[in-house]
């Protein structure tokens, strides 16, 4: 299901219930899966779960994180150029962000 076949209204409840996985992801001391996503596109889904008024942010695209061979460029900053999710909200925003 893409993000423009759903209800909208009920993603960003969802979004905002899940909000500490989105924003607040801290060590635990257990092992756990992350994601990476851009941080422009973090920032612009914050923004449009806090306000409907923001433009939706529109699909996924990790592709500036990587360079050319498909490897993680190492010189990206976390919380300058990426963001780290859960797996878990990583999976529904892929559902719903592609």
């Amino acid at each position: 299901m893409s993000f423009f076949d759903a209800d909208q209204t009920l993603i960003r409840k969802e979004l905002q219930n899940r909000m500490k996985e989105l924003v607040n992801l801290r060590c635990d001391g257990q092992s756990r899966k992350i994601n990476i996503v851009p941080k422009y596109w973090h920032d612009s889904l914050i923004n449009w779960i806090q306000d409907s008024s923001n433009p939706v942010p529109g699909p996924i695209d990790n592709s500036p994180l990587f360079l050319y061979n498909g490897e993680f460029d190492v010189t990206k900053v976390y919380k300058k150029d990426f963001m780290i999710v859960d797996s878990s909200i990583w999976t529904y925003l892929a559902d719903i962000f592609t």
